[in-house]
């Protein structure tokens, strides 16, 4: 299964996400973050860097991360269409 690179070493599945988006994009981003904060449902792993862009995931998990939007766009379309450009692991199955 491919998996995303969403900086300093961590990774998710590819599928899970759900919408890739800049900190700054809109009020409803920022409504979401609060929201989901308030629930326990946020990832930070900026490290203490700029907050660069937001990470939807299913089940309502919130990643902030200090990797740009375009960046992280760019390397879930890699791992979506396998091109193998960008940041993509490919885990492969174990008998």
């Amino acid at each position: 299964m491919p998996t995303l690179h969403l900086g300093f070493g961590t990774w998710t599945r590819a599928e899970h996400v759900l919408l890739v988006v800049p900190v700054s994009s809109s009020v409803r981003v920022k409504r979401l973050l609060n929201t989901l904060s308030e629930a326990g449902r946020v990832i930070d792993l900026t490290r203490g860097r700029k907050r660069r862009s937001l990470v939807l995931l299913s089940g309502e998990w919130l990643i902030i991360s200090a990797v740009r939007a375009k960046s992280l766009r760019r390397r879930l379309a890699a791992a979506e269409g396998n091109t193998g450009g960008g940041m993509l692991h490919e885990e492969q199955d174990q008998p």
